[in-house]
């Protein structure tokens, strides 16, 4: 016949077991669903990298258009410099270039997919590099893109109103420029001022802010594929 120590030693051990099996339940359901979170937070985080990168590929892709069309009014720029400046005869194929000189480009990137991960939460991303590039090239190289596209083009909005219709006929702004008077306007040191400084600007937003730019998202669709091929 068992003792009473005997029969509460073995309840207890028969307690101890179930408590065990009880808390390694726990334990592993715990586990089973941390993974199955963690699981559903890696495809997520997926998802939104190949979100940002289709963003930035249509980004890069206005980026070099409006890089190629900058270059080309730089070049007209310096054409019409040149021809100011110096004692060169008056050509017709210059009336393209003082119409071009009055063109320009806007940035509009496409942050569609940052704002949904800011949303999100921008540590969703857990690679820390590329977590700052991210942030680098929305909020300082594309914001610094976009405020001196403002700068840029409201001197070129004062030039086209102000100065333009003291040369040429207000009709001819979009289309082929011919001075009125071109003795004048080659005299007189306004307009070639106010283009100097447009190319100086031009120059300067070219090579600070639109390269800046295009190579700040080339970075970061490179840093995206690498993390991407991880997965």
């Amino acid at each position: 016949m068992k003792t009473l120590f005997e029969t509460l030693q073995r309840k207890w051990a028969e307690y101890l077991l179930e408590m065990i099996v009880i808390t390694a339940g726990i334990l592993g359901a715990y586990a089973l669903n941390n993974w199955n979170e963690s699981k559903k937070s890696d495809k997520l985080e997926v998802e939104m990298l190949r979100e940002i990168k289709v963003g930035l590929e249509g980004d890069l892709k206005d980026i070099d258009y409006n890089l190629k069309a900058q270059i080309n009014i730089l070049k007209s720029q310096n054409i019409l410099i040149d021809w100011l400046e110096g004692d060169l005869p008056y050509a017709d194929s210059l009336s393209h270039h003082f119409s071009r000189v009055n063109a320009s480009t806007v940035f509009i990137s496409n942050e569609g997919p940052y704002e949904t991960l800011k949303q999100l939460g921008i540590r969703l991303i857990t690679n820390d590099s590329l977590r700052d590039q991210i942030l680098k090239v929305y909020d300082l190289s594309f914001q610094d893109y976009k405020e001196h596209v403002v700068f840029y083009n409201d001197f070129f909005t004062h030039g086209l109103k102000f100065i333009n219709v003291d040369y040429f006929s207000s009709s001819d702004f979009f289309n082929e420029m011919t001075p009125l008077d071109k003795d004048e306007i080659r005299r007189d040191n306004t307009y070639l001022y106010h283009l100097k400084t447009i190319r100086n600007l031009d120059d300067h937003y070219i090579e600070m802010k639109i390269k800046e730019a295009k190579m700040s998202a080339e970075k970061t669709i490179k840093m995206i594929d690498d993390e991407l091929s991880k997965r």
